[in-house]
């Protein structure tokens, strides 16, 4: 047997006297001593280094309930605490040792898998945070930060916490819904080769799925904004290649099939759920919960082994319905994928090393997805409206209209990303420009998009914002009249000029077609001191009521900026009509902007009145705080 070199030798052993040397915190001592009679916790250890980690300390203890052992929760168990050397800042987990305590996971605990390395505990640290409902009993629900009360809540809501565990009431109607933990483990591939798998489902979808009497069948994995390691589920199909239940993404799903990765889906009637608390780990424990749930597994097999004649199968979706809370009705589909150990095809090779046919391919699937073999669990989300919008959207109405952006400069491409991160959906970019350098300090884009046409870019760069993102590009000058102006507006219901051009408003003021609009137009005074927003409802923009409604303030403008020379100081005839240099910081144009998306939505939605609406820009003498105030000329 090869010797390590004398040098790693003499380092391991001097590591490992410095871990015997080392001395615990004095904050970690008296933490330790607070723990001293607690109820239901004895054999406290002195705290120990953790191997390999010179800023953690683990504590042994051991709960005893006074309850009777039950099938999954041993009386008295034994548990480690850990800290860090900062304490009492720093994190706190409590594990199960890896003797004399228990080894399944349950609710409100990480997947409780065997020790790794040199620990002396499992990897199932608990959750004793939340809900207060189950740990209440024990301390106030918020947690202490000082050092003789914090270590104390820990331990006292993990003697709570088995006491639930014991009596089968981690969770209780009522309580937020959670899933088992499925692992992420792609066993044989590198982290970044993990493919995260989105899908869209919700009520409306369920009531759907619930009239399919279909429970096998196949589904593309479309990939998203170009990337092939995370991918939007399509439409669902049945065995013959009819479409079941349809989807709908925005242009950032590629969904031409010939991009597709396809996944065989499976339909169960309830969470795959072992007891106490765990997602199935093997194929051989998923077919038994199949069959316990009423599931013919071998039939999805079947059905898997039919399909890989015809198409390259590297999936399989696990889908289930699920509550929103414990013990009430379920409201949605939830989709778990699977990537299996080998791609299911009539490529597939069995143990012969020679290519299958029909019949030994089933018998090549059934060997692929039986036994031990692991299940490579892969990370899904839902990416349903609601749920991504719920961190913040407009209103739905603003959400679904129709716009036709006209201009992405700096103004109009801060406007329309902050649209599309509100929900937005279906969004027309004009502007004819090709983005420069010099465009960088106030603009959306970046340096990667530099002589690109901002239109392209723009739409691009919205698209790749949400999945149901349709923005297109209109890669020039808006048509002064006629049929290319018509062809342009007559499929958009909200118009934002913000270009602030003359020539612009003239167009459209000179189209009508009887629909009514709402037209916008946006644009900054000098140093983006002031917002003019100008918002009319009608078949056409009312140019001379725009014009009449500015004069004063591009007169109050030029009066104010005007040079010692009698020039204009690079203000040209409008507020916002300046050169590409004029000054106006990035920070300020933020602010503007902000506050024109917002009285958008304000006027789309009845609550702000037609006409022009002015804000300047004010800062706090001291602080420099911005605030924005209405003005009048």
């Amino acid at each position: 047997m090869a010797r390590a070199p004398a040098s790693l030798s003499r380092r391991a052993a001097v590591t490992r006297v410095e871990s015997v040397l080392r001395e615990p915190p004095e904050a970690l001592r008296a933490a330790r001593r607070s723990l001293d009679g607690l109820t239901g916790v004895r054999e406290l250890s002195s705290w120990e280094p953790l191997p390999a980690d010179t800023k953690r300390w683990a504590l042994h203890f051991v709960v005893d309930t006074g309850l009777e052992t039950t099938g999954f929760v041993p009386n008295p168990s034994a548990w480690f605490v850990t800290a860090d050397d900062s304490y009492p800042l720093g994190s706190i987990y409590v594990y199960p040792a890896a003797e004399n305590s228990i080894t399944a996971t349950f609710p409100h605990m990480a997947l409780n898998g065997p020790p790794k390395g040199q620990l002396k505990f499992r990897t199932g640290h608990l959750c004793v945070t939340a809900p207060d409902a189950v740990f209440g009993r024990f301390g106030s629900a918020v947690e202490p930060l000082d050092e003789h009360a914090r270590l104390e809540w820990h331990v006292g809501r993990t003697v709570e916490w088995v006491k639930a565990a014991a009596n089968d009431k981690l969770l209780g109607d009522g309580d937020p819904y959670e899933f088992p933990v499925f692992p992420v483990a792609d066993t044989g591939r590198k982290p970044g080769e993990v493919v995260r798998v989105a899908f869209q489902e919700n009520a409306s979808r369920l009531a759907e799925w619930n009239k399919c009497g279909e429970i096998y069948g196949l589904v593309p994995l479309h990939p998203v904004a170009h990337r092939q390691n995370v991918r939007a589920v399509g439409n669902f199909e049945d065995g013959g290649g009819h479409t079941l239940l349809p989807v709908s993404w925005g242009r950032a799903v590629d969904i031409r099939n010939k991009n597709a990765q396809w996944a065989a889906w499976l339909r169960l009637p309830h969470p795959p759920v072992g007891m106490p608390w765990e997602a199935p780990r093997t194929w051989a424990h998923l077919g038994t919960i199949c069959r316990h749930l009423g599931v013919d597994f071998d039939a999805f097999t079947d059905q898997l082994s039919r399909g890989g004649r015809h198409k390259k199968i590297d999936f399989v979706l696990v889908g289930f319905p699920i509550p929103e809370y414990v013990g009430a009705e379920p409201v949605q589909m939830a989709w778990k994928a699977a990537r299996l150990p080998q791609p299911v095809s009539r490529k597939m090779r069995g143990v012969s090393g020679f290519r299958t046919g029909p019949s030994q391919l089933r018998s090549q699937v059934q060997l692929t997805v039986s036994g031990n073999n692991p299940i490579n669990w892969q990370p899904t989300e839902n990416w349903e409206t609601q749920i991504l919008n719920a961190r913040g959207a407009f209103d739905q109405a603003l959400g679904e209209t129709r716009m036709l952006v006209i201009g992405a400069g700096a103004v109009g491409s801060k406007v329309a990303e902050t649209l599309a991160r509100g929900g937005c959906e279906s969004l027309t970019i004009a502007d004819a420009d090709v983005l420069e350098a010099g465009n960088m300090r106030r603009h959306a884009l970046t340096l990667s998009h530099v002589g690109q046409g901002k239109a392209h870019a723009m739409a691009d760069r919205l698209n790749r914002i949400s999945p149901y993102m349709n923005a297109v590009a209109f890669p020039g000058a808006l048509p002064p009249a006629g049929e290319g102006l018509a062809r342009l507006l007559r499929n958009h219901d909200l118009v934002l000029d913000m270009t602030a051009e003359d020539s612009v408003l003239a167009s459209l003021a000179s189209y009508a077609d009887g629909k009514r609009r709402e037209f916008i137009s946006i644009s900054t005074g000098y140093e983006a001191r002031r917002l003019f927003f100008f918002a009319h409802k009608g078949d056409n923009f009312p140019v001379n009521d725009f014009h009449v409604a500015m004069e004063p303030w591009i007169e109050r403008e030029g009066a104010e900026h005007s040079a010692p020379d009698g020039g204009r100081g690079g203000v040209r005839d409008a507020p916002g009509c300046w050169h590409p240099l004029f000054p106006a910081r990035d920070d300020a144009l933020q602010i503007l902007a902000g506050a024109a998306v917002r009285m958008v939505e304000r006027f789309h939605i009845g609550e702000l009145d037609p006409g022009l609406h002015v804000l300047e820009l004010k800062d706090d003498p001291k602080t420099g705080a911005p605030t924005l105030v209405s003005a009048v000329p």
